[in-house]
């Protein structure tokens, strides 16, 4: 398997976990680039949609999306179905940021591949999985008898 096969089946991997945390992404962004990328994934999208997705409130997504706007990165236009409603897009610097992001994501996997190894972090990763489905089972109180 080549390397990036290996750091693609990793990416994917991590996508069913919550985002890791991205060196030069200050506290203060939390929640930027996962708005960012939602709103590259789903063209002509809503806040409410972000809100949903992200189970946070409305308010929150305003204020993230109104950092976005700041930026450059997103823009709003009302919608033509309903004029309460602005429709989400991302700029050509928001599509930017995202391909840099990406590319920043792919080789940082890529280095730490080439330093521990694709086999231990790939169980890492698997193991990562068990351990947070179990624990979300665990608080949901799905947990089986005989549990203390």
């Amino acid at each position: 398997m080549t390397e990036s096969e290996q750091v693609h089946i990793l990416i994917e991997k991590l996508k069913s976990r919550p985002p890791i945390a991205l060196s030069g992404v200050q506290k203060e962004d939390n929640g930027l680039w996962f708005t960012l990328k939602y709103i590259g994934d789903h063209p002509n999208s809503y806040a409410l949609g972000i809100s949903e997705k992200m189970h946070i409130s409305r308010a929150r997504v305003a204020v993230i999306l109104k950092k976005l706007e700041e930026r450059g990165l997103i823009k709003k236009t009302k919608s033509q179905k309903d004029s309460r409603v602005e429709v989400l897009s991302l700029t050509s610097q928001g599509e930017e940021e995202i391909k840099r992001q990406k590319k920043h994501i792919f080789d940082m996997i890529a280095y730490i591949t080439k330093k521990v190894g694709y086999e231990e972090i790939s169980a890492f990763v698997d193991t990562s999985l068990k351990i947070r489905g179990a624990v979300c089972e665990f608080e949901s109180g799905k947990k089986g008898e005989g549990n203390v």
